[in-house]
């Protein structure tokens, strides 16, 4: 028994991943941003948003907040990607990103992900935020 527990430990070890580990997009449209395990669908917005700094809320179909709900920024021209957790009441912020125009993915298990752009202007309106409602996963 006490080896079998022991092997079990060695295998946890040696192959899980570290706490927090995710995997990502090694190429294409969305490299360097997250993949939830059960993604298939990545709805794509036509309409780029404009803000003055990255915050928002993400919202399920009915209007309830999605915590925990990965939101993630890639400059395009670096490839530097930049991410926050929603929190309790599906709120994100990422602060001091410099102005441009930006990739965005929003991933949540269990739900379709959301991928747009972003441009980031200190012209756009003061009070600007992105607010994003995941559909449903299939």
């Amino acid at each position: 028994m006490r080896n079998r527990f022991l092997f079990l430990i060695f295998l946890l070890i040696c192959c899980a991943k570290p706490l927090g580990a995710q995997d990502r997009f090694d190429s294409g449209p969305y490299k360097g941003f997250s993949r939830s395990p059960d993604e298939h669908i990545i709805v794509e917005l036509e309409q780029p948003f404009r803000v003055r700094g990255i915050r928002g809320v993400i919202r399920d179909p009915s209007g309830s907040p999605l915590p925990k709900t990965v939101f993630e920024i890639r400059k395009d021209s670096s490839g530097k990607v930049w991410g926050a957790v929603a929190d309790r009441h599906g709120r994100f912020w990422i602060p001091g990103i410099p102005p441009g125009t930006y990739s965005f993915k929003a991933t949540l298990r269990s739900f379709q992900s959301v991928a747009g752009k972003i441009t980031v202007s200190a012209r756009a309106h003061r009070k600007s935020a992105i607010e994003l409602i995941l559909p449903l996963g299939v």
